[in-house]
């Protein structure tokens, strides 16, 4: 069993002749080109995709290793999640080898049992080197060939940073070092996913609208800054492949996410001070400036000061960059529970909306409060978790209503809509 680590950077054009060069300034101590071809199966009922598994068998010439990769943890292009290679004598997959814990009651299921069969493969040639940065070592392949079903095709060109030995940190701090060339950018969908997109198992992806936070009751304050950002970030990571792609609303709900975050760092300055978020803040700031000023998402994505701050943002996550800044009573509070911080934001929500709408009287009252209505809607998105849906959901649209009357500059009956909102009782448990 191994716990893998890895990112992946989809790659521009064939960038084969300049990372020589680029991998000149550090220690590398392999370098080899293997050509591939990793076939994946399934069930006929795909058992194994629904329970986020991934079953493979990779040729190198003549060796066969089979692989199956269990559910993980995808954050931005950085995923971390456990696999089990078997090696094999002949090309075709044995179920049999595969570990018994990974089945539920360590029992095979019956849909396994009755063998797998092939949905596509992978043809690729592997340009591979094993660098040496700073404590750690860290294989760097680049995989460019094709992904295949019947007829159909689509093209494979990436880099994979896997971490063999050290840190999550030193992989990122490298990754941040191949940034400058200009032609990558962080990469969350994997080859098997793109495959199971070709056949037709995965759906497309769609713009996808802010959803509540999912909490769970142990969650300390700290745990809930962490879920809030990387909520914000899987917005901003699936919205940009959906704006590259050119459908409506997605550049839209990447500056939503950009928006959120400066929002999660506002609401938890109580405990974690400015300072700790500084230069990120920044930097975020020029992206989302960047983002503003273009339409099309090819001119802003491939950026050197794009990539990097996206690398800037998961290094600030995978080291908890925060607790540095943060002193012995603030570190206290990050390690009570989220609930009771989660209930107190809602509350200060709930009063500071009814405080401003019910003192509004015209149409121009109400168009300025705009930007003050959304950050409060975002303040419930991020702290509704912990209440089931039924709860929730009418107090929270009775807001989003607002909100959207003032996006679509559609006002017809919004004194009504604002008595509709003040009038829904809220679902917390206040003190």
């Amino acid at each position: 069993m191994v716990n893998e680590i890895e990112l992946k950077l989809l790659a521009r054009e064939n960038i084969e002749k300049i990372l020589p060069n680029i991998l000149t300034q550090f220690k590398t101590e392999k370098k080899s080109t293997l050509q591939l071809v990793n076939e994946y199966y399934d069930t006929p009922d795909h058992y194994l995709y629904h329970h986020k598994m991934g079953l493979r068998v990779r040729q190198n010439q003549n060796q066969y290793e089979m692989t199956i990769k269990a559910d993980g943890k995808v954050t931005g292009g950085l995923s971390q999640r456990i696999e089990y290679n078997i090696a094999l004598e002949t090309p075709k997959p044995d179920i049999a080898q595969l570990p018994l814990s990974l089945w539920p009651d360590e029992k095979l299921p019956e849909s396994l049992s009755k063998g797998v069969h092939l949905l596509f493969s992978t043809h690729f040639r592997r340009h591979r080197w094993l660098v040496v940065y700073a404590d750690s070592q860290i294989e760097l392949v680049y995989d460019q060939g094709s992904i295949t079903s019947g007829e159909q095709h689509k093209p494979i060109n990436e880099i994979e940073l896997e971490l063999i030995k050290g840190s999550a940190d030193s992989l990122l701090a490298f990754a941040e070092q191949l940034a400058p060339c200009g032609k990558l950018k962080l990469f969350d969908q994997s080859k098997a996913f793109r495959g199971y997109q070709m056949i037709g198992l995965a759906e497309p992806l769609k713009v996808s609208f802010l959803s509540v936070l999912p909490v769970t009751s142990d969650f300390t304050v700290e745990q809930g800054f962490i879920a809030a950002l990387e909520l914000a970030l899987a917005h901003w990571q699936h919205n940009e492949i959906c704006w590259y792609k050119h459908q409506n609303g997605g550049k839209k709900q990447v500056l939503t996410a950009l928006t959120l975050i400066r929002q999660i760092w506002l609401v938890w300055g109580c405990i974690i001070p400015r300072k700790a978020s500084d230069s990120l803040r920044l930097c975020l700031e020029h992206v989302q400036s960047l983002i503003q000023q273009s339409d099309q998402a090819e001119h802003v994505v491939w950026r050197e000061e794009y990539l990097q701050s996206k690398l800037k943002f998961l290094h600030y996550l995978q080291l908890k960059q925060w607790r540095m800044f943060c002193d012995e009573k603030a570190k206290h509070k990050l390690m009570m529970p989220f609930k009771s911080f989660a209930d107190t934001m809602l509350e200060r929500t709930g009063r500071e909306l009814k405080k401003v709408f019910r003192e509004i009287e015209n149409e121009q009252e109400f168009r300025v409060q705009y930007l003050f209505l959304r950050r409060q809607l975002f303040n419930l998105y991020l702290f509704s978790g912990y209440y089931p849906t039924s709860q929730y959901q009418k107090y929270l649209q009775s807001w989003s209503i607002l909100l959207n009357k003032l996006q679509q500059n559609k006002l017809d009956d919004w004194s009504n809509a604002i008595r509709v909102a003040l009038s829904t009782s809220v679902f917390w448990r206040t003190r």
